[in-house]
């Protein structure tokens, strides 16, 4: 199963981050596969609005612990680590369409950054 899906209502694509089993921590995996989503919505004409909503229990229980983890037994990588969190964060804030973050249950740590990087949040 990807770790990010998308669907299309009309014109609102929703981006799904689906990884319920772990609460939908964010991993490098995770937040390649959101930036890449977030990059087709952006160039798809068809879209004119993207929401970014998370499968199971929450949104988002912020970064994965596993890969905090490995960061700290070697934080020279922490570049290296943050440049595609801030690259896909940005996507999200500086896109020309509307985007909106619909939160249910947690959105912890880097989940909330990602959610203020929105133009509006929806909440239950």
């Amino acid at each position: 199963m990807p770790v990010v899906a998308t669907e299309d209502r009309g014109a609102v694509r929703h981006v799904i981050l689906q990884r319920p089993e772990k609460r939908n921590a964010m991993n490098g995996e995770l937040v390649l596969a959101l930036g890449a989503a977030l990059e087709e919505a952006a160039g798809d004409d068809a879209v004119r609005c993207v929401v970014v909503r998370g499968e199971g229990a929450m949104f988002s229980s912020g970064m994965d612990l596993g890969d905090l983890r490995t960061l700290s037994e070697n934080p020279s990588q922490l570049r290296r680590f943050r440049r595609p969190i801030l690259n896909t964060w940005n996507l999200l804030e500086e896109m020309p369409k509307s985007t909106i973050c619909q939160i249910h249950g947690a959105c912890l740590g880097g989940a909330f950054e990602l959610a203020l990087a929105a133009d509006f949040l929806l909440l239950p």
